[in-house]
């Protein structure tokens, strides 16, 4: 019976193991993910910084007409979060419903109107 316990426990630990080893592996693949997201966040913020202080020294507007477009953008999927939410239209040429993230209609090709590209 002993041999049977320490038998089963054995495969226990071997499974426990097994377990720790993948959790590993996909919190290090986790971790190289969130470091990606960091430097791309970065890169976007350093964009918009440096077109905000465009705007404001080559067309004087001011912060609060940037400020007010930001929010106005916010809304146009109907809730102020914070975030842009990409919708779905029709396309204009073949009739299709497309998602205005794309660029271009799947189906046509057609040009997704500037306005409504979501990146």
């Amino acid at each position: 019976m002993n041999l049977f316990h320490e038998f089963r426990q054995s495969g226990q630990i071997q499974r426990a193991q097994d377990d720790a080893a993948a959790a590993k592996s996909r919190a290090a693949q986790v971790g190289s993910r969130v470091e990606d997201l960091e430097r791309r966040a970065d890169r976007l913020a350093l964009a918009c910084q440096a077109l905000w202080e465009i705007l404001r020294t080559n067309l004087g507007m001011s912060d609060e007409q940037i400020r007010e477009k930001m929010g106005e953008i916010d809304l146009r999927d109907g809730v102020a979060d914070g975030r842009i939410t990409a919708q779905v239209a029709n396309c204009t040429q073949c009739g299709r419903v497309v998602r205005t993230s794309r660029e271009n209609c799947l189906y046509c090709g057609h040009k997704v109107p500037d306005q409504q590209i979501v990146r």
